[in-house]
């Protein structure tokens, strides 16, 4: 048997003790290594919640949202007014700042709005997203003049279209066919909607005619714009398609999943230049039928379609990071003069209110669409105030409009209420939320309401 000399035992014993120390070590940091991998996942899964709690937006201010309370303000006589006090919310106070504020813009001009946490992008002036002459400049700077009818901005823009042109191999036609200069054109008021402003003409000499018998100073108002040919119909009628977007700054968008469909109050003869066929089309006049996008054959092929003309629309305008979507309208004085009247404005309210009022913005605009007989949108235009409210002659838009509205306050106000609720801990906070309902988090993605992101 092999003695182990006296003088090595000392150092086993240390190699020993060495062992146990660092797989002790070993053991305390796979225990310290789970323990910070737990805390992170778990800090990841809250942190994931949080944002989805909070979408669409990036972060929510909490303490101001505490502040101010469940409180709404708005103009619109619709189902927006419903949506706010089912989910508990109360009319503002006089000079409050509100949680959730919805105004008509044109409606609003020229008054002292209400403000709130969320609320409308009060820096677009009235009527810019939704002027012809602007939105049409707004595509030929993107080269996307192909998504809107032949448009002309000028009578001499629409006269030389018409003139023929002298090439190497001789007199060729212009611009314009002589067989879509035969047909069906609209002069159009640049910033008037609702189907006010606009006449129809058999033939774009016709139109020109018109155009300049007007004063000068007229003329700079309205833009020519072709009919779209083989339009899709409805009934027999002409059929336009009523688009819900919701843009954010930054460029974001989203579009309903619902479409309003409207078909015009004659069947459609391409002969006739009657306004009841071809331009009375919104729903408070007579003989307007619609229906829900939804219950539409073609649906499922169009709706992708709208959804990517919208983005290519309304995700490349210039500056939405600081006035989302103000397109620049027929006077730069007129615009300078605005945006200095709202910057003064801007000051003022926030020595008076802090960065409560305006914290979260968004714009809500309808888009008119025509499709034709290959299933190609065509966009016709934007309205930045889209008529929302209730119709007793047509029932069915008016409870599609309710649902758009209900759809609105789930998608930007409910994020606001989940997160309060979140963080209502005091007695005090939870006595002032008291009235609000519980939002439950939107677990179902297969439902054909709501509004959702578009690329």
């Amino acid at each position: 048997m092999r003695h182990v000399p006296s003088g090595d035992v000392p150092s086993l014993i240390w190699l020993g003790e060495l062992a146990a120390v660092l797989i002790t070590l070993g053991f305390v940091l796979v225990a310290v290594h789970l323990q910070v991998s737990e805390c992170l996942g778990q800090r990841r899964k809250m942190a994931a919640k949080a944002e989805r709690m909070a979408y669409p937006w990036s972060s929510l201010p909490i303490s101001d949202l505490l502040q101010v309370g469940p409180s709404f303000a708005t103009n619109f006589q619709s189902g927006l007014r419903q949506a706010f006090t089912s989910r508990g919310l109360s009319p503002v106070e006089p000079d409050q700042v509100a949680l959730a504020s919805f105004l008509i813009p044109a409606e609003a001009a020229g008054t002292r709005q209400p403000r709130a946490v969320l609320e409308r992008h009060g820096g677009v002036p009235p009527g810019s997203l939704g002027a012809k002459r602007a939105l049409a400049l707004h595509l030929q700077r993107l080269k996307r003049e192909a998504l809107a009818p032949m448009t002309f901005l000028s009578p001499d823009a629409l006269r030389k279209s018409l003139e023929p042109r002298v090439r190497f191999a001789g007199i060729v036609q212009g611009v314009v066919s002589e067989a879509r200069a035969d047909g069906l054109w609209f002069l159009k008021h640049s910033t008037m909607d609702r189907n006010e402003g606009v006449t129809c003409y058999k033939g774009a000499r016709e139109l020109l005619k018109a155009w300049e018998k007007m004063k000068r100073k007229e003329r700079g108002r309205y833009v020519a714009q072709a009919e779209v040919q083989r339009p899709f119909l409805m009934e027999g009628r002409k059929m336009v398609v009523r688009a819900y977007v919701i843009t954010l700054p930054g460029g974001r968008c989203f579009m309903n999943r619902e479409l309003l469909l409207k078909g015009h109050p004659m069947s459609y003869d391409p002969a006739d230049p009657d306004p009841l066929r071809h331009v009375i089309s919104c729903v408070k006049y007579d003989g307007v039928v619609s229906m829900r996008g939804t219950g539409w054959t073609h649906y499922e092929k169009v709706w992708p379609k709208l959804a990517k003309m919208m983005t290519t629309v309304l995700s490349h305008v210039e500056g939405a990071g600081k006035v989302p979507f103000a397109l620049p309208d027929d006077t730069l004085l007129d615009l300078f003069c605005h945006r200095v009247v709202q910057k003064y404005q801007d000051v003022l309210d926030w020595m008076r209110w802090g960065s409560k009022a305006g914290a979260l913005l968004y714009n809500f605009m309808g888009a008119d669409i025509i499709v034709d007989e290959d299933l190609r949108p065509w966009l016709i235009e934007l309205n930045p105030g889209p008529a929302m409210g209730f119709d007793q002659r047509d029932p069915q838009a008016t409870q599609l409009r309710a649902e758009v509205m209900e759809d609105l306050c789930e998608f930007l106000l409910d994020p606001l209420l989940r997160s309060v609720q979140a963080a209502t801990k005091s007695k005090e906070d939870r006595a002032r939320w008291s009235s609000v309902r519980k939002v439950p988090m939107k677990t179902s993605k297969s439902e054909q309401r709501g509004f959702v992101e578009i690329f």
